[in-house]
């Protein structure tokens, strides 16, 4: 059974790491990794494989290695690239990658238990969500003026794993090329939308942990004692 589980974890790992042989700074690397590392976390989990009555939380193991793992890149990334981050940025980007890791893990793990959820499904559905959430404020690329009332454009910034990876790091996302025209960002003010805070990542971190071990629980409780 731990076949399955290496090359799953190699390829969440992966996943993390292959980007630096050709991505140029963190900013590149936060765009893929709030893309990826949701992804990475599902692929991580250890679902449907194990006999019954595996209902330890030793099982947890995988998916918290991945967590870990997207934390560990996030340090090598701000170690090899050029810029200088604040304290307050760099471990806001820190928690961000992991609670975006963690979300993806926790998204999986609770599906399997509610909804049967196999690994492979988990992984493509987890994607197709970070997907919708990660275009939803440009209008999913359609090209044309924002798409969307000022109101629902603040909503999709907010719900946006790029805001979240991009704002706890320091960036002023909202104002990056690739936003401020295509989702019509001088529109929303204050009033509307205030950016993500470096605490928002571990937040997303906790809760993405609360999920799984809320799969685990479920999971504890309908496994037969061996």
């Amino acid at each position: 059974m731990f076949g399955p589980t290496l090359w799953r974890l190699l390829a969440a790992i992966g996943l993390a790491y292959v980007p630096l042989l050709w991505m140029n700074s963190e900013e590149a690397w936060l765009w893929w990794a709030a893309l990826a590392a949701p992804v990475a976390g599902a692929l991580g989990w250890r679902a449907g494989v194990e006999p019954a009555g595996q209902g330890s939380w030793l099982r947890l193991w995988p998916g918290a290695l991945v967590v870990a793992a997207w934390g560990e890149a996030w340090l090598w990334v701000t170690w090899w690239y050029p810029v200088e981050f604040s304290r307050e940025a760099w471990w806001g980007g820190l928690g961000a990658v992991m609670g975006l890791a963690a979300l993806g893990w926790g998204v999986a793990l609770i599906g399997s238990r509610l909804v049967g959820w196999s690994v492979g499904r988990a992984a493509l559905w987890v994607a197709a969500a970070t997907a919708v959430l990660f275009a939803w404020p440009i209008g999913f690329g359609l090209s044309g003026a924002p798409h969307w009332s000022p109101a629902t454009t603040a909503l999709a910034l907010s719900c946006s794993p790029a805001g979240l990876a991009l704002e706890c790091a320091g960036w002023d996302w909202m104002r990056m090329p690739a936003i401020y025209e295509p989702a019509g960002a001088d529109r929303i003010g204050p009033d509307l939308r205030i950016g993500w805070g470096s605490l928002a990542g571990w937040g997303a971190l906790v809760v993405g942990c609360f999920l799984a071990a809320g799969g685990q629980i479920r999971l504890r409780r309908s496994t037969p004692p061996s």
